[in-house]
């Protein structure tokens, strides 16, 4: 063991097909949080282990803060992860350098993949150029298709200049849309090494339970305090209310909106986060603390339900690479009306499983008010975004196009 302390698919992914060989291939992978080692029921958990069952040996270096008090684990026999107490990123990038040394040393690592430009990338791209072995870099963002959003972000003057040193060095890199990949090929990178291929979403339960969830439909309303004939609009996930990721305020400006055109109304936002009590705080000066409910933190088991429950999903994210949380509400069964970042409109078909349009509260407002006022437009949308999400979001086959791209890579570097 290594001690931490020490030193849509639109077309894109669907080439990954079986995977054959793999069970060969031992890859390093190089992940910025130590999420999955405290939250051991995460969907993050569950896909590495997924990634872990299709190769010889997953093992991980992941940033861990000291006062986590994180240690080596084995969860699986070929997944073990290894924390890197640092407390800051120079500190991890030293730190997980000098172990992932160790472990190439020690075996015999195929691939080397890190899970971002940034300080993963730097550690993974001088551990390839060491031991001369081939390197993926994914990207889980639009930081170079997205300038307005990465120019937000504390320190980007130096995170581009990073990425522009590590991306070229890459043998593989892993984008999750067709902007960040038009963005690296304008960057001079070669198209032959970029391959778009999203997060895997395990959808089953939200295909599965959400249509049996149906029956318990004026059950879960009531525990809201709405009424069955009620038309309830959804959110989810973290709660941060300004800036251009979630823009809850903007989603309540909406809300706001609607509920002086229709009087049925309803709202519900599942989740929590620093800006839940602000959030709460601008629904009462709207006057919606009536029609409006903030669920808190549901478990997993309970979000196909919640969305079951729901009519229309609304998102109001500007700044989106991919969005888990709309492939999961379409599964649901969920009409979804967002604003046209890139994550979005490659997951939303405009038109048919949702609406997709230009960041507008008046725009955005009657949209919805068009679904609400038509339940034979809502159902025959949720119908197509259910079946299109079946088609083209199987876990199984997302999972096993990113092992194949490790095991095509490892192939070629040969």
């Amino acid at each position: 063991m290594i001690d931490g302390r020490g030193g849509g698919s639109n077309g894109y992914w669907s080439g990954g097909g079986a995977v054959t060989d793999s069970k060969r291939t031992r890859v390093l992978m190089i992940s910025s949080g130590d999420r999955m080692l405290r939250s051991p029921i995460s969907n993050e958990l569950s896909r590495h282990i997924a990634y872990a069952d299709r190769v010889r040996e997953l093992l991980m270096l992941v940033y861990s803060h000291p006062a986590h008090d994180l240690r080596s684990t084995e969860i699986r026999p070929n997944l073990i992860v290894h924390p890197i107490h640092a407390r800051n990123r120079a500190g991890f990038v030293a730190r997980a350098y000098v172990a992932g040394r160790r472990l190439c040393q020690q075996s015999k690592v195929d691939l080397i993949t890190a899970q971002d430009p940034f300080d993963t990338g730097v550690i993974g791209t001088l551990l390839s150029r060491r031991f001369g072995i081939p390197l993926e870099i994914q990207n889980h963002s639009n930081f170079y298709a997205d300038v307005e959003w990465a120019s937000e972000r504390r320190g980007f003057g130096v995170a581009k200049r990073v990425g522009r040193y590590t991306l070229p060095r890459a043998t593989l890199l892993r984008v999750l849309n067709t902007a960040e990949r038009d963005a690296y090929t304008a960057m001079g990178l070669s198209p032959e090494r970029i391959r778009i291929l999203p997060t895997p979403v395990d959808v089953s339960t939200f295909l599965d339970t959400a249509e049996r969830a149906r029956e318990r439909r004026d059950e879960i309303r009531a525990a809201w305090g709405f009424q069955s004939e009620d038309i309830v609009v959804i959110w989810a996930g973290r709660m941060v209310a300004s800036g251009p990721n979630k823009r809850l305020l903007f989603w309540l400006d909406i809300a706001a909106r609607l509920t002086g055109q229709l009087a049925s109304v309803r709202f519900v936002l599942i989740g929590d986060g620093p800006q839940r009590g602000e959030l709460e705080a601008k629904a009462a000066a709207l006057r919606m603390e009536n029609r409006t409910v903030f669920t808190g933190l549901l478990p997993n088991e309970e979000l196909p339900v919640s969305f079951a429950a729901a009519d229309i999903y609304m998102h109001t994210s500007q700044h989106e690479g991919f969005g888990k949380v709309i492939v999961e509400a379409q599964a649901a069964g969920l009409p979804v009306v967002a604003v046209n970042a890139h994550g979005p409109s490659s997951i939303v078909v405009n038109g048919k499983t949702g609406i997709i349009l230009e960041s507008d509260a008046d725009r955005m407002a009657d949209a919805v008010l068009e679904l609400c006022r038509s339940e034979a437009r809502r159902k025959q949308m949720g119908k197509a975004a259910r079946e299109y999400i079946r088609q083209n979001y199987q876990y199984e086959r997302m999972v096993d196009a990113i092992v194949s791209a490790w095991e095509e890579t490892v192939e070629g570097y040969r």
